[in-house]
């Protein structure tokens, strides 16, 4: 078995970082990155360039997931299932690789509080889309 899987298939990673610009959707979870950010309207953030190898009829896959604290090293060398939390980094993102990246050791406590902090940022910046998005949240959890 490989060292790092993505839902169970064998992968090739590359850790580094990735440069992702501010987003006009307000509660996309980078956004928050951003507003930390010296750099006007991007953010720098741990990253890994996962590859999932071509299988039968399938085409190579290459994308680009974030590693606060080292969730997406958790969730890759977990087998890289869905019950794993991983934050997706848009297409248009540049990506390099590099030691900042390499976080290897996943922090619960830290990976939680950073959550804590975006949500925080997302509530006192954008009240109204946080409103609807807990409403539609709660809708869902009645099912």
């Amino acid at each position: 078995m490989s060292k790092y899987q993505w839902q169970g298939q064998n992968v090739t990673v590359k850790h580094g970082y990735a440069s992702i610009k501010k987003s006009e959707a307000p509660l996309m979870w980078w956004n928050y990155e951003v507003s930390l950010s010296s750099i006007s309207k991007t953010a720098i953030v741990p990253a890994i360039q996962v590859t999932v190898p071509a299988w039968q009829d399938e085409q190579e896959q290459v994308f680009i997931i974030a590693n606060h604290h080292g969730v997406g090293e958790h969730k890759i060398k977990s087998g890289g299932h869905p019950n794993f939390a991983h934050y997706d980094v848009p297409d248009n993102a540049y990506f390099e690789e590099g030691i900042i990246g390499k976080i290897k050791k996943f922090s619960l406590d830290k990976y939680l509080q950073h959550e804590e902090n975006r949500r925080q940022w997302q509530l006192k910046t954008h009240p109204k889309d946080m409103a609807k998005f807990a409403k539609l949240h709660n809708s869902i959890r009645g099912f």
